[in-house]
């Protein structure tokens, strides 16, 4: 009876293993697939926090960049210098404010014309 009860433990430790594995292996092969648009967006992101930094080095207190299109949602630099993720951005910059207006870089639109 014993081993019996051992097996179904191990049994059941694999067959929990595996379930929580899948979730990871699935959430891989996603960010895999999107690779290049997650690179792009990097790049452009990188570009756009360059572009602050000089503004704001050359004096600028009030700076305008070109905007990013939201990724999975996320809350992104708007037109409105007073949204809470512009306002959060600008003190980071130390700069009175940012903004974000069009044309807008969309890496979805790049990948799918």
């Amino acid at each position: 009876m014993l081993i019996l009860w051992k097996a179904k433990i191990k049994v059941t430790r694999t067959v929990l293993l595996i379930i929580y594995l899948v979730q990871p292996a699935l959430m891989g092969a996603r960010i895999f697939t999107e690779y290049p648009i997650l690179k792009q967006r990097a790049v452009w992101s990188n570009w756009r926090e360059s572009q602050i930094i000089m503004a704001r080095d050359s004096g600028e207190t009030d700076v305008t960049v070109r905007a990013l299109d939201s990724l999975a949602g996320i809350s992104e630099l708007s037109d409105n210098a007073g949204f809470w993720v512009n306002n959060c951005a600008a003190r980071y910059f130390g700069v009175k404010s940012i903004r974000a207006v069009e044309p807008v870089l969309d890496t979805v639109r790049l990948e799918n014309p």
